[in-house]
């Protein structure tokens, strides 16, 4: 940093050297007119009208500096970034002021440095940083200069070539509209039979010790008709089991009214499984009964049956 006092020496000193030549008679001094008469200075500045004949000052930019730019017109031969508005000698930074920008006491930064916002700009933004007093919402990399949008170049955001949007648009993600499940039918219970009471849905039929309906041989067992015309589709579930020496299938019907029986044959199982039909309900159809039959022809043709359930999908 150059002390003012040295800094007002140099200035005098380059004054002093910087005498004109070629005066009109009985004239001297730094500054000159166009008719060669010579003049003293004033303050280190030339009356009006006249030329310093020294080096000229280098011309300012025509732009507006970048912020954190060295000052413009200092006191020679002083420079940096910080001016005494008092005397026009600019100075070096001093980090750690923080107060003055780390600029010197007494003295102010010439252009200061723009701080990034604490939060970041919103999409769409301005740009910041511009230089050469331009603003928009597109900069050039390569000279720092800010643009207005450019509507009708999507290829670049509708900024113009060569530069970039600063704070591009985040596109709101697309909601797809909401799906509405389906509602699901609902199930309803025709008939239950467990088989504890005799006679039950099935008639008076044959129960063993355990509460099973017992199907022997050709003998069979037949609900009585069942009102089914709320629904579109049922299910008839049951429970059953064979002797180990069983060797024919047991068959499991239903008929609507004024319609043959259509059976199912399920095969022999000593485990104990579930078998399932389930039967399409037609239009106008209004009635239904349920049977279970023997096709065996020998004693050891056992069908144990239990836990059945008619249920329906409710149209």
């Amino acid at each position: 940093m150059i002390k003012p006092v040295i800094a007002l020496f140099l200035a005098y000193q380059l004054v002093v050297d910087a005498q004109c030549t070629g005066c009109w008679i009985g004239t001297s001094g730094p500054c000159k007119q166009s008719s060669g008469v010579c003049w003293a200075s004033n303050n280190n500045r030339c009356p009006q009208g006249t030329d310093f004949c020294g080096t000229p000052a280098t011309p300012g930019p025509s732009s507006t500096p970048l912020p954190g730019s060295d000052c413009l017109d200092c006191f020679f031969p002083s420079s940096g970034k910080c001016k005494a508005p008092h005397d026009g000698v600019c100075h070096a930074e001093m980090p750690g002021n923080p107060e003055n920008d780390n600029c010197p006491p007494d003295t102010t930064r010439c252009y200061p440095i723009i701080p990034e916002p604490t939060n970041p700009p919103l999409p769409g933004s301005d740009c910041l940083d511009c230089s050469s007093l331009s603003s928009g919402k597109c900069k050039a990399p390569h000279d720092g200069v800010c643009h207005a949008e450019m509507p009708g170049n999507p290829e670049n955001d509708n900024c113009p070539p060569g530069t970039n949007r600063c704070y591009p648009q985040t596109l709101a993600p697309v909601t797809p509209a909401p799906v509405t499940p389906a509602p699901t039918p609902a199930t309803e219970v025709i008939f239950t039979e467990d088989f504890t009471e005799n006679p039950g849905n099935f008639g008076d039929v044959k129960i063993n010790g355990n509460g099973e309906l017992l199907i022997k041989k050709k003998k069979k067992a037949t609900t009585s008709n069942k009102d089914i015309r709320v629904y579109s589709e049922v299910q008839f579930s049951f429970d059953y089991s064979t002797d180990s020496r069983t060797s024919e299938n047991l068959k499991v019907g239903y008929k609507f009214k004024g319609h043959p029986w259509k059976d199912t044959d399920f095969i022999p199982a000593e485990e104990r499984v579930t078998g399932n039909v389930f039967i399409a309900i037609p239009d106008n159809s209004r009635k239904l009964k349920f049977r279970f039959k023997g096709d065996g022809n020998t004693r050891n043709d056992i069908w144990r049956i239990d836990n059945v359930s008619v249920t329906g999908t409710v149209k």
